[in-house]
């Protein structure tokens, strides 16, 4: 009776294809970075170059990976190059909180303090 078992070639290390999570992870730690000049804020932007430089550490498999990843998208999301005048308005601000918000009485007193405060140093 033949011995019928097959003997399989080893792969040759060279031919064999880059791991896509590297390739990826690669590509958002550049994408990531490129972006990063648009923070203009010194403290942010260390932060954000923090998670960047966690994010790079991470294996794909980790829970906190997609975590990580969503929220550099929504901060790099976020139009940084814009922004609004400032109203310190504390009667206006006053209407919309009792408006909008039901209770929390104490953030909303926080609220207009922080406002009437800044309204203050303008």
């Amino acid at each position: 009776m033949p011995n019928r078992t097959r003997i399989r070639p080893k792969a040759n290390p060279t031919y064999l294809p880059k791991s896509k999570s590297r390739r990826s992870t690669s590509y958002y730690h550049r994408s990531y970075m490129d972006k990063l000049y648009l923070i203009k804020d010194p403290s942010s932007q260390l932060k954000v170059k923090q998670e960047i430089e966690r994010f790079i550490t991470m294996s794909k498999h980790q829970s906190e990976y997609h975590k990580t990843q969503t929220w550099l998208d929504d901060v790099f999301s976020i139009p940084w190059e814009t922004s609004t005048p400032l109203y310190w308005n504390i009667e206006f601000s006053k209407n919309v909180l009792e408006k909008r918000i039901f209770g929390l009485e104490k953030v909303k007193l926080r609220i207009l303090e922080m406002i009437a405060t800044n309204k203050i140093k303008k």
